[in-house]
């Protein structure tokens, strides 16, 4: 679509007219192709070029804005026309986004930036399916970076978002959790120490699961949450 002015990476598809695009890029997000390492692809700038998460992460204090892109695109009509609702270039790029299962015009997206000129995890949300404003954010550190990858609606109030807080010592798989919809967001009950997050999946308010990254043996696998 000629709405788009970056790269599209995820789609929330709320209802069989009204769709979302979540777009962006980061600075270098390619791999050379003269590369003989076997890679995967990389979801997240915090990755490294062949598509493992560092066992040790230090922010490079970097605020050249350059080669980061945000955008949210939306059409009415099945694909046919798109309208632009969000753009900044310069700051961070936008990971995934879904929508309330009854309600299409709202919706929340997650975001991230490892450096630049504001790094940290944030989280977007519109409540009337034009405006998207930022509901979370949490800050890189002098010695660690959030990343927010995966956000899923349980429910009209509840949704899960998760990343990765990295750092050098005791990095974890981060999960933040919102019962009003996206308004307020809980980012400090539930960590697991020694992973990153690739994404998650949604069950119910009291059932979801996680794909994540082991950072010492780096194997890959999947955390599971239930509610007690």
């Amino acid at each position: 679509t000629d709405a788009l002015n970056t790269l599209a990476r995820y789609a929330a598809y709320p209802s069989d007219s009204t769709w979302y695009v979540a777009a962006g890029q980061w600075p270098n997000n390619s791999v050379s192709e003269d590369s003989d390492e076997i890679v995967r692809p990389r979801k997240s700038a915090f990755q490294l070029p062949n598509g493992r998460f560092p066992r040790k992460f230090q922010p490079s204090g970097n605020t050249d804005p350059d080669g980061y892109y945000a955008q949210i695109a939306k059409t009415t009509d099945g694909g046919n026309t798109w309208t632009s609702l969000f753009s900044s270039n310069g700051t961070f790029y936008f990971n995934e986004i879904d929508c309330n299962p009854t309600n299409p015009n709202h919706c929340c997206v997650a975001g991230e930036s490892p450096d630049g000129p504001n790094p940290g995890g944030r989280i977007y949300c519109t409540f009337d399916g034009q405006t998207f404003q930022q509901t979370f954010f949490q800050p890189a550190t002098s010695t660690a970076g959030y990343s927010i990858m995966g956000l899923r609606f349980a429910n009209e109030t509840f949704a899960w978002a998760a990343g990765s807080k990295m750092n050098a010592v005791a990095p974890s798989a981060w999960f933040l959790y919102t019962n009003d919809g996206g308004k307020t967001w809980d980012s400090t009950s539930h960590q697991i120490f020694g992973y990153a997050t690739l994404g998650l999946d949604v069950v119910s308010d009291k059932v979801a699961y996680a794909a994540v990254d082991d950072l010492i043996t780096q194997t890959s696998g999947v955390a599971k949450y239930i509610a007690l």
